[in-house]
């Protein structure tokens, strides 16, 4: 495993993960705001599939008290995610909470399992562990070695595991299998280096093996289900063509073909192409084109949505909903255009500029922007803090000035300390927004979609931070994403309202409220500083 991750270790950042997890798990948490229980709930509709809106309507839940909804979600939530560490110990602090310390320890051991430097996941076992009466903990500390040569090739393992070389992970752990056979954590990682590699029926095999050295393990056995389901899918797909072989003008098993090829990235392009063959076959199969144009947008491909959209309306020339999707799929495309061309001129200094703003009697800076994809890598790269989940900095490229998400208030604190600054109170936040005029909105009192990413703007995803107009020297204080504040004890306050808000939840009077801990696709920041 990488140094990074291994040593995520300063002290400092280590130690209060352990105080706030610690409160989080033995002192309960209730929560004030049904409404926001309500808009998860609303959200998870819509996105069944999206584990971390799972997560967070469950941990809500789990705060009122609501044992049996939160362990719907989490454990719906892990099944989509089943390497998602923090969703591990959400489900780990459910059972805690509903009395069952056994099986939190289960899932948390797991986590260790996965990442065995986890300094905060060892304090959480050790002390769970000891509160058992006669418990012996099934783990001594982090550091302690079994066998220095199984160490070493578990550690090589881990090592090229986080280098995507997961071949050579599976040779390592493999080769520390021979010196310990009887170690649940080497088989489970093989299986999971089989999994990456799609090699479903080797995957399954090795959690197996897992599974029998640790015969009471939830999570193994949701793996091998999910393993088993790709290999269905993979049969299916293979059926299918089988099928498609005597009936290659049978647009329907193409549909079929296509479906099911979306659901992986790796096989996208092969669905597009289904789907393009189910229009060769039945041109006025409208539902297709809305799947080309879902594909093409979750795999970023702006200029294909507006160009599939552009087709279904040629096709539909009287429906006006199709009209106006196009409409708003060309602006989108324009944002994305335009933030490529303002961060080739701007570059990252350019977009973490600050603004003065008048708080009463004193000048409070504020940054012009939410804080970007770029500058947060950077932080990363130089800080050695813990990225968010399934974070690539390759991958940013395209979205370096898009407002960085899935980050929670401890790593918005840690940046802003980075850059020598500080999260701005609820408060401070709303001055700025709207200086002293009090208004719903900083342009006034009336809702105006053309000024803000909110959901009656229809684009549904973050934009390019600065695509709309700034407002009072400051852009996107309205809509795009949620932004952190400082205010708030156990429950943090976020402002200003994300592309998934409403007009009335994104004024600037409203406020959204999450644990510190939360991390969500809706949800970024913006940094202040003293005039001193």
């Amino acid at each position: 495993m990488n140094k990074r991750y291994l040593f995520v270790g300063a002290i400092i950042v280590v130690a209060i993960a352990v105080i706030v997890a610690a409160f989080l798990i033995f002192k309960p948490a209730f929560f004030s705001s049904d409404s926001e229980t309500a808009r998860l709930t609303a959200l998870v509709a819509k996105s069944p599939d999206d584990a971390r809106l799972r997560q967070a309507l469950g941990m809500r839940l789990l705060g009122k008290g609501d044992y049996k909804g939160a362990e719907t979600h989490l454990l719906i939530a892990m099944n989509i995610e089943p390497y998602n560490t923090d969703i591990l110990q959400s489900v780990g602090m459910l059972y805690y909470r509903k009395g069952e310390p056994h099986k939190a320890l289960s899932y948390w051991r797991t986590i260790l399992e996965i990442d065995p430097g986890n300094a905060l996941v060892w304090e959480l076992v050790n002390k769970v562990s000891a509160e058992e009466k006669g418990a012996k903990p099934s783990h001594g500390s982090a550091s302690q070695a079994v066998n220095p040569e199984w160490e070493r090739l578990y550690k090589t393992g881990q090592d090229k595991y986080q280098a995507k070389d997961y071949a050579g992970a599976i040779v390592a752990f493999k080769k520390a299998a021979k010196i310990n056979p009887d170690d649940f954590r080497t088989w489970f990682n093989i299986g999971a280096a089989y999994y990456e590699m799609r090699d479903l029926a080797n995957a399954k095999e090795n959690w197996e093996k897992a599974l029998k050295l640790k015969k009471d393990d939830m999570l193994v056995k949701r793996l091998i289900t999910l393993a088993e389901q790709g290999i269905w899918r993979k049969e299916s797909v293979a059926d299918i063509r089988r099928r498609l072989e005597k009936e290659p003008d049978d647009w329907e098993l193409h549909a079929r073909l296509a479906d099911a090829l979306a659901r992986e990235k790796a096989t996208a392009d092969k669905a597009e192409k289904e789907y393009l063959e189910v229009l060769r076959l039945n041109p006025a199969h409208a539902d297709t084109y809305f799947k080309l144009i879902d594909l093409s947008l979750r795999l970023e491909r702006h200029a294909k949505a507006v160009a599939y959209s552009g087709a279904l309306v040629k096709k539909r020339p009287q429906d006006e909903d199709a009209k106006k999707m196009h409409e708003t799929l060309k602006r989108l495309k324009k944002f994305f255009d335009d933030g490529a061309g303002n961060w080739a001129r701007l570059g990252m200094g350019g977009y973490m500029e600050m603004t003065p703003v008048r708080i009463g009697n004193e000048t409070l800076h504020i940054d012009r922007f939410e804080v970007t994809n770029a500058a947060y890598d950077a932080f990363l790269k130089s800080s050695g803090h813990l990225p968010p989940p399934a974070w690539e900095s390759a991958a940013l490229k395209g979205k370096e000035n898009a407002p960085v998400v899935n980050v929670s208030w401890y790593d918005a604190i840690a940046y802003c300390r980075w850059v020598g600054k500080r999260l701005p109170t609820e408060e401070e936040w709303r001055s700025a927004a709207i200086g002293n005029a009090k208004h719903k909105y900083p342009w006034g009192d009336d809702f105006d979609k053309t000024k803000a990413n909110t959901v009656e703007a229809g684009y549904r995803m973050a934009v390019p931070v600065g695509s709309f107009p700034a407002q009072n020297g400051l852009h996107d204080m309205i809509g795009n994403v949620s932004e952190w504040t400082m205010t708030g004890d156990e429950i943090k306050v976020k402002k200003g309202g994300s592309f998934m808000s409403d007009a009335k939840g994104s004024a600037t009077s409203s406020e959204q409220k999450s644990r510190p801990e939360a991390r969500d696709g809706e949800t970024g920041f913006r940094c202040a500083r003293d005039e001193n």
